[in-house]
């Protein structure tokens, strides 16, 4: 039923091809990018126990549920100068796939092996079903974690590229994983209409199987944010782009900014039917490019305020979302995210 990617993505993680047809499949959980205290949750209800259960920082911050940047002696945040976050030694990981669960490893097997055989069908089920009591993304996306998370499982329907899959960092709220699975399926009828095969959507960080704090390789250079779930990079779509057969785990990001076609990616990912999306970071240059092609357009008014600049994000969009289904905005939360986003730079 998928192609050779699926079954690449399968063996990156470990997982036996053939063993799918015998498992039963659950949740998921993930960690990725900017800081910010813009998602907030009441941690009314949440009970050490369960931050101790799905917290991966909950041993090495003190046994406190919502993670604290790693302080000097003098009380100050060390590394604050640098770019990247200040995570505890033990989440300096080149990978984070030992972090998954027992159910996400039998979702991913799932749809890989066709049991599942339509992902957002399965996701709105889902959906439907979630408790307001039972959150995914517990605390805010620079100091928390990410419960029953889903991973984003590429397939021959959605068109989606893992950007880092031997990472295990594409694992969002149930929200998440439905909004990129339908953006995914968009950019597939796309393709078809332009008659453009190597069209494609290409994902990057996401979060942990359990969020938390995600450091890059060696412990350099990971992001403040993308703890919670609620925060992806998504590459430009590139018609130009030719993949020439090279796996996912080579894809890198391209500064190449096509105007017309990212603007029309952008209007589907703020229009998704799933969830509100509070924010995109460009860099402003970008942006001014946006604008030049989109002014004309009236839904340039209406969602230009929620397309910010933050520096280093010349070869990627990074899209926050909230909880919820909603306007543009999440317009319920009056915290100014621009404000409160830090900064780190892709590779």
């Amino acid at each position: 039923m998928f192609g050779k990617n699926a079954l690449l993505f399968l063996g990156v993680l470990g997982l036996p091809i053939g063993a799918a047809n015998q498992t039963a499949w659950a949740g998921s959980i993930v960690p990725s990018e900017p800081a910010s205290d813009f998602v907030s949750l009441d941690p009314t209800g949440i009970t050490q126990s369960f931050c101790a259960e799905w917290n991966p920082d909950f041993p090495y911050i003190g046994g406190t549920c919502c993670g604290k940047r790693v302080m000097n002696s003098a009380g100050k945040i060390r590394g604050k100068r640098r770019r990247g976050p200040s995570c505890p030694p033990q989440r300096f990981k080149s990978s984070f796939c030992t972090e998954m669960t027992d159910d996400q490893r039998s979702y991913i097997e799932g749809v890989v092996s066709g049991k599942i055989a339509d992902p957002l069908a399965y996701l709105e089920s889902e959906l439907r079903f979630r408790k307001v009591s039972d959150p995914q993304a517990v605390c805010t996306p620079n100091d928390g974690f990410l419960a029953w998370g889903r991973p984003l499982v590429p397939t021959d329907q959605n068109k989606i590229r893992l950007r880092r899959p031997d990472r295990c960092v594409h694992f969002g709220t149930d929200r998440m994983v439905a909004l990129l699975s339908w953006l995914g399926v968009a950019v597939q009828q796309r393709a078809q209409q332009s008659s453009l095969s190597d069209l494609h959507l290409i994902v990057g960080d996401i979060s942990a199987p359990r969020g938390g704090c995600l450091s890059g390789a060696g412990g350099h250079g990971g992001h403040f944010s993308h703890m919670t779930g609620q925060d992806v990079d998504l590459g430009f779509v590139d018609p130009m782009r030719k993949f020439e057969g090279r796996a996912p785990a080579h894809e890198r990001f391209d500064r190449r900014f096509e105007p017309k076609w990212n603007w029309w990616l952008l209007k589907k990912v703020f229009r998704n039917p799933y969830v509100c999306v509070k924010a995109v970071f460009l860099d402003r240059r970008l942006i001014a490019k946006l604008h030049k092609e989109a002014k004309d357009d009236p839904e340039w008014e209406a969602l230009s305020p929620f397309v910010r600049h933050v520096r280093h994000h010349r070869n990627h969009f990074h899209i926050r979302i909230g909880a919820d289904g909603g306007v543009p905005g999440c317009r319920e939360n009056t915290i100014d995210e621009e404000s409160s986003v830090a900064t780190n730079s892709e590779p």
